[in-house]
């Protein structure tokens, strides 16, 4: 796997959300923290 996408769905909604803000965090610390890189999509 060369990358992780996150929906971008999530990206549009998480201002003012703190659980999408949070879920989004997770996603990319995870992501890079198994030396994935993350994009938007």
């Amino acid at each position: 796997m060369d990358y992780l996408t996150i929906e971008g769905s999530f990206l549009r909604g998480m201002q003012g959300d703190l659980i999408d803000d949070q879920l989004v965090s997770a996603v990319n610390e995870n992501g890079h923290g198994s030396g994935i890189h993350t994009v938007a999509a």
